[in-house]
């Protein structure tokens, strides 16, 4: 129980934010314009923020061949899902959706939702294992998720995996670790205020995303419950039993496994948007998993906290 109350806590606050997020929006305080540049400092400022302030700690060989297994668990996560997605949901010819449904599965809002979870568990240490997470996921998705709606592949999708803010900021980070580079502190009491808008910032966007969706429509869709549950039950649950029979640092353990359990990622709905593969549907998924995860998280990080000891 010492371990699930501050779990409970922390995704109670996390949920106050987003409901913020839903009276502002609701309330014209900000518009879905406005929602996306928020997205976007998010994206392109803070989290890369987030990922270097998390690198600047000595270097430890030890935590060196951390990264590596925490990116080895991020890719068997990604490759569970990307199984389970084919297995599970069929592929229908009179509509697009099923494309949005399989990514939903695969890929979670290991960003938005996941980074400030982690954070707010395991500490910095958390947030640099899961960089490593997040790093996976941006190849996977620009390379494998780009490919699934198009049909397609370019190596111009290649170059937004490198280009990416996330990427670039993992990069950085591994590199100031490795070459056991400090920051000024004046740098570094400048990323940790940008770093800290990481958790507000990011449940407000969500919070803003929800209040765009038809949540009466949305709750009244059997398939969106099956699709949020293969999503947060079933991805998180097999990485459990790899975690029951691979132990492993319990830091890399679970900052693995929180970005595995998270609801939907916001990039499914982007995705379905630019290639037509309904992204109302899309946006339904992101709304239906992350009320659900309120839910499934203590759940399933009780039941990690058992595997795991």
């Amino acid at each position: 129980m010492e371990f699930i109350t501050p779990i409970i806590e922390q995704v109670c606050i996390m949920y106050l934010l987003i409901i913020v997020g839903i009276v502002a929006f609701r309330c014209n305080l900000f518009n879905r314009e406005t929602a996306s540049q928020l997205s976007g400092i998010l994206v392109k400022i803070v989290t890369p923020a987030v990922i270097i302030q998390a690198f600047q700690i000595k270097f430890d060989s030890s935590l060196a061949k951390g990264l590596l297994v925490a990116a080895a668990l991020a890719i068997i996560t990604h490759l569970v899902g990307i199984v389970l997605s084919l297995a599970l949901v069929r592929k229908t010819a009179d509509s697009r959706q099923y494309l949005s449904d399989r990514l939903a599965i695969i890929f979670s809002n290991c960003g938005f939702f996941g980074i400030p979870l982690v954070f707010a568990i395991f500490g910095n240490i958390g947030v640099f294992y899961c960089s490593m997470y997040m790093a996976v996921y941006n190849v996977l998705l620009w390379t494998y998720g780009v490919s699934t709606f198009s049909n397609s592949f370019s190596p111009r999708n290649l170059l937004k995996v490198i280009l990416s803010p996330q990427i670039i900021g993992t990069v950085v980070g591994i590199l100031f670790f490795l070459l056991s580079v400090r920051l000024p502190s004046m740098l570094i009491s400048t990323t940790k205020y940008i770093a800290d808008l990481n958790t507000p910032l990011a449940m407000i966007i969500v919070g803003s995303y929800i209040a765009q969706t038809d949540i009466f429509g949305a709750i009244r869709d059997l398939r969106l419950y099956v699709i949020s549950s293969l999503r947060i039950l079933l991805v998180p649950a097999v990485l459990l039993a790899v975690l029951f029979f691979w132990r492993v640092d319990r830091n890399i353990a679970g900052a693995i496994f929180i970005s595995a359990a998270c609801p939907v990622g916001a990039m499914t709905m982007i995705l379905a948007d630019q290639f037509d593969a309904d992204p109302v549907h899309a946006s339904r998924l992101i709304t239906i998993s992350t009320l659900l995860s309120v839910f499934s998280l203590p759940v399933m990080l009780t039941l990690f906290h058992l595997v795991t000891g």
